[in-house]
């Protein structure tokens, strides 16, 4: 158990790391998209004549992109959690979960500290939903994708689901109680 639990919080500290940087990149990418579509939407024939639409919905997703700790803090005060989000330069802090104590007295409390033990992976994985369900409004806008804006607004909720898992799993719990 304390293997896996060792591989998740891994992969989920890969994911903070990563995460920034692809926001940064991506967001600065398509905010000069949306610069440079706005300056070609004025010349009849080109592509952006045709998609005026587009460099708008660049610009909006690269200015969700750069901000995307706030905009996250914003959803989570929204949903009602209390995690804070801030993108640095620094490589995170947080340290690996141990796994002694995972029974509890009730099946209830047994699923709720597994929960409290992964959340070093369900919090960088709802934020990276967050992140990809933005990616797929892009694309749905740009046309690329079917199924229009339903399958990301999905994503996006079960994104803040996964970051406020605790209190989820709480709500869940005492549900079945």
């Amino acid at each position: 158990m304390q293997g896996f639990l060792n591989l998740a919080d891994a992969i989920g500290n890969a994911i903070t790391i990563i995460l920034p940087a692809l926001c940064y990149i991506i967001g600065s990418s398509l905010f000069i998209l949306g610069g440079y579509g706005l300056w070609q939407s004025a010349k009849p024939g080109s592509y952006w004549a045709g998609h005026k639409y587009l460099p708008f919905l660049a610009l909006f997703i690269a200015s969700c992109f750069l901000s995307f700790d706030r905009i996250l803090n914003k959803a989570e005060a929204s949903f009602g959690g209390s995690v804070q989000f801030g993108l640095t330069s620094q490589i995170t802090s947080y340290t690996s979960s141990t796994a002694p104590g995972v029974l509890g007295t009730t099946p209830e409390a047994t699923v709720l500290n597994l929960v409290i033990m992964f959340v070093g992976f369900f919090i960088p994985f709802g934020a990276l939903m967050v992140f990809l369900a933005g990616n797929k409004v892009y694309a749905v806008g740009k046309g690329e994708r079917r199924g229009g804006y339903s399958g990301p607004a999905i994503q996006l909720i079960f994104g803040l689901g996964l970051i406020n898992i605790v209190t989820v799993t709480q709500w869940i719990m005492t549900n079945f109680s």
